[in-house]
Order: C-alpha cells, then sequence, then structure tokens
C-alpha cells in the first residue's frame, strides 16, 4: 500500500482512533499491522486514554449484568445521551462454569476501590472485636508512589455509614446508607467535602462516566441517568439483556493490552 504520510503521522492517527477500528485496520497491510502489534504502539494508545479525557470518554463503556442471568453484556458510554441503549452480549471463555463460582456477600470492606491521583481508595471497617455493622468506616488509600497506605478524613467525625467511594468529576466522593452523597472539592481537604442532593431515591450510585459528569443510578431493575448541577433525571431504557433482576454494572476504558501479557 502505497502512502505519503509517514510512520509517525500514521501513528498519531491511529493512536486516536478506538480499539475496534484499530484492529480492523491491522488488515490494511504488513506496515499497519506491524505497527499495531508493537508494544509501544499498545503502551501509547493505553496512555493517551489516561492523559486526554476527551479520549477516555470515547472508549469508555459499561459492563453490565442481570442479577437473575450468568451473561454479560457492554453499552457504549456514548449512547448513554438515548433513552433507549441496546446492550450487545459479551463472549467470555469462563460463562460455561460461571454458576459454578462461589461468591463473598459484598460488605463496604469489600469494594473494588476507585483509582484518584494516583491512589486507590476502599472504604474499610476499624476493629475486629465488634460486629461489622457497628464498627466505625474508614476511607483508606494506597499511594502507589509512596507505597504507603493513609487514611482520609470522612465528611464529618460520626460518618460511620459510608458504603461505598468513587470518582466524580475528577473529585472523590462518599456515599452513605440513606442517600447521604458528599463530594471532596479538594483532594484529602476535610474541610473541603460538600453534601450533593440527588432528588430521586437510588440503591446504587456509579457517577463520573458521562462527559458532562452526570450520574448513572441503579432504581430497582432500571437506570436513571442524574445531572447534579441541574438538579434534572432521565430513565435508560437498556434493551437486549436476557432475563430480570437487578443490573449490576462497571465503566471500563477499552485497550489494545492482551489478558496473556
Amino acid at each position: 500500500m502505497q502512502s505519503n504520510l509517514s510512520s509517525d503521522v500514521i501513528v498519531e492517527i491511529l493512536m486516536r482512533l478506538p480499539v475496534k477500528s484499530i484492529c480492523r485496520f491491522k488488515c490494511v497491510c504488513k506496515l499497519w499491522c506491524l505497527l499495531i502489534s508493537d508494544p509501544t504502539f499498545i503502551k501509547r494508545h493505553l496512555n493517551l486514554a489516561i492523559i486526554d479525557k476527551d479520549i477516555e470518554h470515547q472508549r469508555q463503556k459499561l459492563i453490565l449484568r442481570s442479577s437473575s442471568t450468568p451473561s454479560l453484556y457492554h453499552v457504549e458510554c456514548a449512547a448513554m445521551t438515548s433513552n433507549d441503549v441496546m446492550a450487545v452480549k459479551l463472549h467470555f471463555p469462563l460463562i460455561s462454569s460461571f454458576d459454578k463460582v462461589k461468591y463473598l456477600e459484598k460488605s463496604p470492606n469489600s469494594d473494588s476501590g476507585v483509582h484518584l491521583n494516583g491512589a486507590v481508595h476502599w472504604v474499610f471497617a476499624r476493629g475486629k472485636d465488634s460486629s461489622l455493622v457497628s464498627m466505625p468506616r474508614l476511607i483508606v488509600a494506597f499511594d502507589f508512589a509512596e507505597g504507603k497506605f493513609r487514611e482520609l478524613p470522612r465528611p464529618y467525625d460520626d460518618a460511620e455509614n459510608v458504603t461505598a467511594v468513587g470518582v466524580l468529576g475528577g473529585c472523590l466522593c462518599w456515599l452513605g446508607e440513606q442517600q447521604d452523597f458528599w463530594v471532596m472539592k479538594e483532594y484529602a481537604v476535610k474541610e473541603s467535602w460538600t453534601k450533593v442532593v440527588i432528588g430521586v431515591p437510588f440503591l446504587n450510585l456509579r457517577p463520573s462516566f458521562l462527559k458532562n459528569d452526570e450520574a448513572l443510578l441503579v432504581i430497582n431493575e432500571g437506570l436513571i441517568v442524574y445531572n447534579p448541577k441541574e438538579d434534572t433525571h432521565r430513565e435508560i431504557v437498556i434493551h437486549g439483556i436476557n432475563g430480570r433482576g437487578n443490573l449490576e454494572i462497571e465503566t471500563y476504558v477499552e485497550s489494545l493490552v492482551s489478558l496473556n501479557v
């Protein structure tokens, strides 16, 4: 294939494309196949999503599962601007034995954690002699640069009903049992905690997956997108998911990194 573009220019263009398109373009010619398969290109393609928010939002997707079925589905986050969304079923190698996997009941000191400011944050329960329900809740972060754990301040001293942490608009957020939702405007500064009032009841919260910092609320068997700035919400109907039951959702950013690496 003849091209007037240099390899460097081609790489810069390809790095900004979604994974599905890049995988298709490996068939264009040997040069493109070599460029796309190069570990350096794969790393740069991933790093671009880390430093460029527009690229990150372009590649963000939702992964969904109904509590009544082991199947997994994904939805483009960009499609969430519509009120009717079609989910696509994912094929993964463990589906045949998925129902044999045993689960531990999720509790506040079993959350998967959220990444912000070079650290991963969890909610932990302090103490080992009392029941889990009565244990004070802590927000704990592991700093990768320093290799140390640290405790972050809660919104108020007796805030023992912390159930989860998340990230909203680049800020750490905190979710309590009674729809108590706070955002830390300045990282690690207790006085910067700001309470956000959400005008609809919700069971779960997955904030900051949309470009305009809207929050995704799980309402029984459905979803609601909530805009905290305008205090408005809209219902999202997800089509294509077999079975009924409460939805479990997570966000992820697609990449070219192989699980075999």
